[in-house]
């Protein structure tokens, strides 16, 4: 005789009726009592029917908790008793994927965290969902996961965002591991310079000469080496919880509320900026085909530190490309506002024009139409990155000889 193997049944709890579910039907299965559950019982139904019958309503009602028993008492057949269970957990499942939604929506990446276990809790919740009976919206779970990253990843976070290609949590998860492991050395890697974030220079050390190490231990991360207003765990924390709060109020380009602190860079630089819709100068003199401000280019910037200008101007500013003169870039409907520290290159303006970028938090280089544009170089000092050697071609307010005829790339 073919041995049977026993299949063993949770009972019927709280919150496991899919899994009950199916391992129910394998044991009715197993017994040849499913089919009691698929269809009524016949009023005419002889009495062996009706014996298998009671037998699967009473296998059903081993395997529920006790706060489930009442419904035998109302239910007088399997298939009763099983339709009846699974109406109310239909009710509570619909309830229950508006909560994993909600989960999903607000889902943030701990400070300490390690990106394999935020991504996996990412996973979780798109499993529960599936077990709830409902289909995850991939697109939103994936876009998910990369807001609730903190503002180290901003960069890369942007070139997903804008890219051309379907995104899947398997394939930014690839991506962003890279980011991390490359975010981890760097900030293993002792620095002598502060961040740029403190809004002052430090005094260069004499040649031949290095400043003792601090032998003190810091009383925010406990580790020697540095004191706490050098803490750069501390200044981590404190970029996350504001980038933190703007996303639950009214979200700011994230390079403007750091660089508003910043001390003046090269007038020639131009820095990455992953939040700004637009490039940006404060430096007319570099600008080129000059109009007022008007229509979509009539907006207000909002820097990090709350202080709000209007865009006086709009216009083009020509760069030098990576083979300096042989490949002018021409930045289009640049922004000229006179209190920018900074001249900003907007990485959402690029896209929009055509350009790729690949960043995986070392090397960082911009292309359109497969041809390489520009490479960034990483500040020592801060997560800055400077587009070199995109250095401006001056202008006196209008398109140079050399600019009309090199015919530049636009961007």
């Amino acid at each position: 005789m073919e041995e049977v193997r026993k299949v063993s049944v949770p009972k019927l709890d709280v919150d496991n009726y899919d899994t009950w579910a199916i391992t129910m039907e394998l044991a009715l299965e197993t017994k040849g009592l499913w089919e009691y559950v698929l269809k009524d019982l016949p009023d005419d139904a002889d009495d062996a029917t009706k014996s298998k019958d009671r037998k699967a309503r009473a296998e059903i009602g081993l395997c529920l908790e006790i706060h489930h028993l009442p419904a035998l008492r109302i239910h007088k057949t399997a298939k009763s008793l099983w339709d009846a269970l699974e109406k109310v957990y239909q009710e509570k499942n619909q309830a229950r994927q508006l909560v994993l939604n909600a989960q999903l929506i607000n889902l943030k990446k701990g400070l300490d965290e390690p990106l394999i276990k935020y991504v996996a809790r990412a996973k979780h919740i798109r499993d529960q969902l599936i077990a709830a009976g409902a289909e995850p919206n991939k697109p939103l779970l994936t876009l998910s996961v990369l807001r609730g990253l903190p503002a180290e990843y901003e960069i890369v976070k942007t070139q997903m965002q804008t890219s051309n290609q379907e995104l899947t949590l398997e394939s930014i998860e690839s991506k962003l591991n890279i980011v991390e492991q490359n975010i981890a050395s760097e900030e293993q890697t002792p620095r002598t310079e502060k961040a740029l974030l403190s809004g002052s220079r430090q005094p260069q050390q004499s040649a031949g000469k290095q400043a003792p190490r601090e032998s003190r231990k810091c009383h925010y991360c406990g580790n020697k080496g540095h004191l706490q207003k050098d803490c750069r765990k501390k200044l981590r924390d404190q970029r996350h919880a504001g980038s933190s709060q703007n996303q639950q109020g009214q979200r700011q380009p994230q390079a403007f509320r750091a660089l508003a602190a910043m001390v003046t860079s090269n007038g020639d630089s131009w820095i990455i900026d992953s939040g700004a819709d637009r490039h940006i100068t404060g430096d007319i003199s570099k600008m080129m085909n000059i109009r007022p401000c008007s229509g979509k280019d009539a907006v207000t910037i909002e820097w990090g530190d709350g202080h709000a200008v209007a865009a006086e101007s709009v216009g083009d500013v020509m760069l030098h490309g990576v083979k300096d003169a042989d490949l002018p870039i021409k930045l289009r409907n640049v922004l000229f506002v006179p209190t920018a520290k900074h001249n900003l290159f907007s990485l959402r303006e690029a896209a929009r024009a055509g350009a790729e970028w690949n960043y995986d938090g070392k090397a960082f280089r911009i292309t359109k139409d497969g041809e390489l544009w520009a490479t960034a170089k990483a500040s020592e000092r801060a997560r800055l990155w400077f587009l070199q050697p995109l250095s401006c071609i001056q202008s006196s307010g209008h398109t140079t000889p050399m600019a009309q005829a090199l015919r530049p790339s636009q961007l």
